[in-house]
């Protein structure tokens, strides 16, 4: 299980193969190979490979604030 992330949290996955199932605040999707979710972050959250064969997925988090790419200010004092 994930933990809920900070507020305003956004989470991506995409299927590669197999399956994955993904349950976010008590509601549940199985998700094959092609398919994709866009689900809140910030609320608990999991995903499991149902079956017996190997999963793989990309999973992308967009959590405001964190990895924004902007480097703070340097001051020449």
């Amino acid at each position: 299980m994930s933990e809920a992330h900070s507020p305003g949290t956004k989470e991506l996955l995409q299927v590669h193969q197999g399956a994955v199932t993904v349950v976010v605040a008590g509601q549940s999707v199985i998700l094959d190979a092609g398919d994709a979710v866009a689900f809140p972050g910030d609320v608990a959250h999991t995903y499991a490979n149902p079956g017996t064969e190997p999963a793989r997925f990309s999973l992308a988090v967009f959590e405001p604030g964190v990895g924004s790419g902007h480097r703070p200010e340097v001051s020449d004092a």
